[in-house]
């Protein structure tokens, strides 16, 4: 009854190795963008060359149990675009984990990979790699999730001004993914399940801040049918960090480490 794991997850307070300057540059016409083809190309153009390849950040995850329990968990995960990430389940040193590359998702146990299968992570698309991947591909991977890339329309959502791509109001019960107007990044996911789609699944990305280049999310909030399943807060975020591409090989969990800890 939860969302396949965030992972991705991400993100709070320090930021390394990539200018803060220009962020991003304002479309001529903000109000130009009509179609989910055009915003995704949008998305792609205004962050060309800014947003940041590499990404570290430290994890804490809560679950909320059906039984009413809390488990809290530390994640450090390693991002490297596109479409490259990894999730160390603390302590590191048992080898246990997540891995996501080029749209395979592996299971990692005692720093083996017991489980793989083919996975494009919707989250990581449209939180990352959407910003680096070329905007046709974008729309392909999108259109293989179930979003139905011919409606779009606008709402507020927490004070601001949205995208809502999927369908074209909020009656219609479909995979919705939201972006932000002003600034084109991803703010949110709905699905409905269920034979008669009457559960909500639900992702929302909270209290962006800009991060090396780009921007970021520092909390990730799960929920089903308005009550939380996970939540994700990052810290210790850093950009432009030069990461080893052994890090996302399965057979060479245990080579290398983007991580060491404080003495």
């Amino acid at each position: 009854m939860r969302w396949p794991v965030l992972f991705l997850a991400f993100f709070l307070y320090a930021c390394a190795g990539e200018p803060e300057a220009s962020v991003e540059t304002p479309p001529a016409e903000p109000n130009a963008l009509t179609t989910p083809t055009a915003l995704i190309e949008a998305m792609r153009t205004r962050y060309d060359g800014k947003w940041y390849e590499t990404l570290t950040f430290i994890q804490e995850t809560i679950q909320y149990r059906q039984d009413g329990s809390i488990d809290t968990t530390t994640w450090y995960e390693a991002y490297t675009a596109p479409g490259k990430l990894r999730i160390d389940f603390a302590p590191i040193d048992q080898g246990n984990g997540l891995l996501f590359a080029d749209d395979v998702r592996y299971t990692l146990q005692g720093g083996t990979a017991t489980e793989q299968r083919p996975q494009v992570h919707p989250l990581l698309l449209l939180g990352f790699d959407v910003y680096h991947l070329p905007a046709a591909e974008s729309t392909r991977k999108l259109e293989s999730l179930g979003f139905d890339l011919s409606k779009m329309y606008e709402t507020m959502w927490q004070d601001r001004a949205t995208y809502v791509v999927g369908a074209e109001s909020e009656a219609e019960k479909a995979p919705t993914f939201w972006i932000d107007k002003e600034h084109l990044y991803f703010i949110r996911m709905i699905r409905y399940i269920g034979p008669d789609s009457s559960n909500v699944q639900e992702v929302q990305f909270n209290n962006y801040q800009r991060l090396g280049g780009g921007w970021i999310a520092p909390q990730v909030l799960f929920t089903f049918d308005g009550q939380p399943t996970m939540k994700e807060t990052y810290s210790a975020m850093r950009t432009g960090v030069a990461l080893d591409t052994t890090l996302f090989a399965p057979d060479r969990w245990h080579a290398t480490h983007w991580y060491t800890p404080a003495p």
